[in-house]
């Protein structure tokens, strides 16, 4: 007698970003939003509009195109070894103003290192998109203790730059 084959024989189960008890690549993004803004000065937190999209958090005052990012990365990094970025991207189509911005904020590097330490880096990344941003080792499973501190720091990076970017 045959075997009729199982209804869902074949098919790959979704790949779920929850490595053992942790939260969701979602979840834990929620989280550093929360707490990203929980810690900021009240007057700055509330112009603040955010999105999560897939493995990114963004973070604006308005202008979708410069806003600051944290992006869990695990795609083509080696097996364990993810990362987590943190930074201000300038991402509109003129170049020349994200080159600008960019520029602007390099003017005062000593200013940003203090606050935010060396690991921070300039980039070009793209034609047009610029970014100044830093990379931090992916601890697995991601958790609230590690969200909660990713908050604290994405909040940094704000207070530090937000004053430096023209008005």
């Amino acid at each position: 007698m045959e075997q009729t084959p199982a209804p869902y024989a074949g098919v790959r189960k979704a790949r779920h970003n929850r490595q053992a008890t942790g939260l969701s690549t979602r979840e834990f993004l929620r989280r550093v939003e929360s707490a990203a803004l929980a810690a900021l000065p009240p007057g700055l937190a509330r112009g603040i509009a955010s999105r999560v999209r897939f493995s990114l958090l963004q973070l604006h005052f308005g202008d979708t195109t410069v806003h600051y990012e944290v992006w869990v990365q695990r795609r083509g990094q080696p097996a364990g070894q993810g990362i987590i970025e943190v930074g201000l991207h300038f991402e509109g189509r003129d170049g020349d103003r994200n080159r600008a911005l960019l520029s602007g904020l390099v003017a005062h590097a000593g200013e940003l290192m203090d606050a935010l330490g060396p690991r921070i880096e300039p980039e070009e990344w793209t034609k047009s998109w610029t970014r100044l941003h830093e990379t931090l080792p992916l601890r697995e499973p991601l958790d609230v203790q590690l969200a909660d501190a990713l908050g604290k720091r994405v909040a940094l990076w704000i207070e530090t730059c937000e004053p430096l970017l023209p008005k």
